[in-house]
């Protein structure tokens, strides 16, 4: 089964944090993400997305780093096929 881990992740804009360092395991199964206005749930789902790439930390996909694979098409998107609901 796919593992989604996040290892130190944060987004910086600037000088506003958009996303504090987070680290976590997500395993399969239902996942929710609730938060307040300006917690940083878009810009995490922009990452986990590749929309966006994080300012520091890994995001990994069975066992590979989304963000330096070799394995991403011409517009530097992921390749694996995987899919975020």
């Amino acid at each position: 089964m796919s593992t989604l881990s996040l290892q130190g992740v944060s987004k910086v804009y600037g000088n506003q944090v958009g996303l504090a360092p987070l680290s976590v395991n997500i395993e399969p199964g239902i996942t929710g993400l609730i938060g307040s206005n300006g917690a940083g749930k878009s810009t995490l789902f922009n990452l986990l997305a590749q929309l966006d790439s994080p300012t520091h930390g890994r995001i990994i996909f069975d066992g590979i780093n989304t963000h330096q694979n070799p394995r991403t098409n011409q517009s530097g998107r992921f390749t694996h096929p995987c899919s975020i609901v």
